[in-house]
């Protein structure tokens, strides 16, 4: 795509995004184009919808549809993912497939579920079973507007489809594809939070101020910025798997990195945004609180600031090298 064309889609995203959510924007998104982009030009297309999600607090089935195009399933197959204190979304013994995974914005009327196992050896397969055969219920959790349900079951061996092959590094490409797609979401989230914030410390006024003036509040917003931008940095030096300029580092690791950084920044914003909002934060009737939802929902998928800070530090402790993620 050329300059153009990537403003314009930018644009069209950002109004899509902020005026529809849930299965309205999934559908928005889908009579735009968004599947077939998402297979051209996912470089440019992925930072588009997912910083738009996550600075209008919009949601959609994008999430699902960026794991599903990873692992190259059809429309008709959910692909779960493991829950945060989960490494893989199903356990396998000699006779049955024990499924407890996690959907987030599945298409409606899907017909099988994909999920990760570990066998004995330790090699990591893809199975795939009916969705008839699992209980599939809605998870009414701190963000409502989050379209989770819990999917658990036990499926006999003989009615599930297992992949011969080590599909781990498959699963390792969706899980990294994943990762990026929800930094940059995570990106738009702080930005949302900043402006909040920025807002409220030029318009409150305290002693016949403004407390934007107030030095300890000014310290607050620098440091929010400060978050923000690495985290955006980082996001951006990413890319998905098989594109972009990463050919020097593992694209697991750089993404790892990216949802690393952005789940850490993330904390900081919301702290510091809460902080300079004072109270009015806190309320139901402003914005604010829906994106602090967001964020913790978001930092915790596919893995939080703690279960990958362990990642990347085995990663570097075997290489023996870390990689440089951003050119200065």
């Amino acid at each position: 795509m050329d300059v153009d064309e990537v403003a314009m889609l930018r644009s069209t995203v950002t109004e899509l995004t902020a005026r529809s959510s849930g299965t309205q924007l999934t559908a928005e998104l889908d009579a735009f184009g968004w599947l077939e982009i998402l297979t051209a030009a996912p470089d440019v297309t992925v930072p588009a919808v997912f910083e738009g999600q996550g600075l209008n607090g919009s949601w959609s089935a994008t999430l699902h549809d960026v794991l599903a195009a990873s692992l190259c399933v059809d429309i008709d197959t959910a692909v779960l993912i493991p829950f945060p204190s989960s490494d893989t979304a199903a356990t396998r013994d000699r006779s049955t497939i024990t499924v407890n995974g996690l959907l987030l914005g599945a298409r409606p009327g899907h017909q099988r579920v994909l999920a990760s196992t570990t066998e004995a050896d330790g090699t990591m397969k893809l199975v795939t079973v009916s969705a008839t055969d699992l209980d599939i219920e809605p998870i009414h959790g701190l963000d409502s507007e989050v379209s989770a349900r819990a999917v658990r079951g036990i499926v006999p061996l003989v009615n599930a489809v297992t992949d011969d092959h080590d599909t781990s590094r498959q699963w390792e490409r969706a899980v990294a594809d994943g990762r990026w797609a929800v930094s940059h979401q995570l990106v738009g989230v702080m930005t949302a939070m900043q402006d909040l914030a920025i807002s409220h410390a030029l318009e409150r006024k305290q002693f016949n101020r403004t407390i934007g003036s107030f030095q300890a509040v000014r310290h607050r917003l620098a440091e929010t910025y400060v978050a923000l931008e690495a985290a955006r940095a980082a996001a951006e030096a990413t890319g998905p798997a098989g594109h972009g300029d990463i050919a020097t580092f593992d694209v697991t690791l750089a993404s790892a990195l990216a949802k690393l950084v952005a789940a850490r920044s993330v904390i900081k914003v919301t702290a510091h945004c809460q902080q300079v909002l004072a109270g009015i934060g806190f309320t139901s009737e402003h914005p604010f609180q829906r994106f602090m939802k967001r964020a913790m929902i978001l930092e915790r998928i596919l893995g939080d600031s703690r279960q990958l800070s362990k990642f990347v530090g085995v990663q570097i402790a075997s290489s023996g090298t870390a990689p440089r993620v951003i050119e200065l």
